[in-house]
């Protein structure tokens, strides 16, 4: 069963700003990936993969509504599978009403829960799943957005 895609041309813009941003910021290129790592960009300096970067824009959150974001099991999982093939870290980064922030995980990293949720508004059955909690007071502000 094929699965909708939720990605609008808004969200496709805020993506696009965002690389170009975090490009010039962090002195790297992101490639964007193609959908079965679902994750999406490889941060590489030079000809060296540096990160996995995963990007969410939530600009009608507080970054204080919860003390930590939610993403799926699954593509915590598949991150993290990939950063220990590579041995680089997965790097989120969340857009939120005070700003953008950042927390960089890597595969020791142990302060997740575990816990099951999801969007219900879109009806979609397949949106709610089992999910890891990343808590956010590891998350950085990145300052000159």
């Amino acid at each position: 069963m094929n699965r909708p895609m939720y990605e609008s041309k808004e969200d496709l813009t805020h993506e696009t700003k965002m690389k170009s941003f975090l490009e010039g910021k962090w002195n790297c290129t992101l490639q964007k990936l193609p959908l079965k790592y679902q994750l999406d960009w490889l941060a590489m300096r030079d000809k060296d993969p540096y990160a996995f970067i995963e990007f969410k824009h939530r600009e009608k959150l507080s970054f204080n509504a919860y003390p930590r974001y939610m993403i799926s099991l699954d593509k915590w999982m598949k991150a993290k599978q990939l950063c220990r093939e590579v041995g680089i870290p997965f790097i989120m980064v969340i857009t939120f009403t005070e700003g953008t922030y950042y927390g960089v995980f890597t595969n020791n990293m142990v302060d997740v829960t575990y816990g099951f949720g999801g969007r219900y508004d879109r009806g979609d059955a397949q949106d709610v799943e089992p999910m890891v909690y990343l808590p956010l007071k590891i998350f950085q502000k990145i300052e000159g957005i």
